[in-house]
């Protein structure tokens, strides 16, 4: 439900949307850790959930139409979405999809930094690919390289917070 009404929002405001939450969950992340560094991984933790069973829920369970197409050419989109302009809109919804997870899941971890990130990324990844080999096999979907592409840049977008949050850390801590 949520999905099918930002899918119908103009363009411009689930890209709003995105920055102003990427931003203000990096801020509130801080203000909780500094009372209470055990409630941002539990909080986060319970949002990953809602964030995985979300996108399985948007890319696979309610899925009926069949479609066995196959698109492998990176940025093919870009080609249709010259004739076809609501394909910009759907390559926007598979980047929007995956920010809640790469906002997530980096403060779920526990590990460095860097590999908080690199490990968000790569899980956004394999479930990407996981994803688009199921509507493959089971034909319920385009299997497109591009939704892996934009599926990724979504974790990385929002993994964009908890670099944020990091950079704010840092700054605070005593030299």
């Amino acid at each position: 439900m949520l999905f099918f009404i930002i899918y119908h929002m103009p363009l411009w405001m689930p890209i709003a949307i995105t920055i102003i939450t990427v931003i203000v969950w990096a801020s509130l992340m801080a203000r909780i850790y500094s009372r209470n560094p055990h409630k941002v991984q539990t909080i986060n933790n319970v949002l990953n959930i809602i964030a995985f069973f979300g996108i399985l829920a948007v890319t696979v369970l309610n899925r009926s139409d069949f479609n066995d197409e196959v698109v492998l050419m990176p940025f093919h989109s870009f080609t249709e979405a010259k004739i076809q302009k609501e394909i910009y809109r759907t390559m926007i919804m598979n980047i929007f999809l995956f920010v809640p997870l790469g906002i997530c899941m980096p403060y779920s971890l526990k590990s460095s930094s860097l590999k908080r990130v690199s490990t968000t990324i790569l899980f956004a990844l394999i479930i990407s690919i996981a994803i688009e080999f199921y509507q493959f096999v089971f034909s319920c979907g385009r299997c497109e390289t591009d939704d892996v592409i934009c599926n990724t840049l979504g974790a990385v977008i929002g993994s964009i917070s908890y670099i944020k949050y990091r950079v704010s850390q840092k700054k605070r801590e005593p030299r």
